[in-house]
């Protein structure tokens, strides 16, 4: 802990020699907030490169899901409903798309 509280200690006072020393200039800020929901202009376009991908990553997330809920059933004694998982997966791979998150 003392080491990384120095690290951080070291990279805080260096941060301003470096501004001069390098010359470096801030060119803007971030701008607040998210930004807003769009479709993309080219998804026509896409959607035939897209299909291989999207069967390999509902195929391996629905496979680690029921993974870790067989897991923690197996740990803490209860059943499993599949068919619930798969719906709440899909919901939220669904929301997922439209807000351009990553799939669950």
């Amino acid at each position: 802990m003392f080491f990384g509280l120095l690290a951080v200690k070291s990279s805080n006072s260096n941060k301003c020699d470096k501004y001069y020393r390098f010359n470096l200039h801030q060119v803007g800020s971030v701008p607040p907030g998210l930004p807003p929901a769009v479709v993309p202009y080219d998804l026509d376009k896409n959607i035939p490169k897209l299909i291989s991908v999207t069967i390999t990553i509902t195929i391996v997330g629905y496979l680690e899901s029921i993974a870790v809920e067989t897991k923690f059933a197996n740990q803490f004694k209860y059943q499993i409903n599949p068919t619930q998982e798969s719906i709440a997966q899909g919901w939220a791979n669904i929301l997922a798309g439209l807000t351009m998150a990553y799939p669950a």
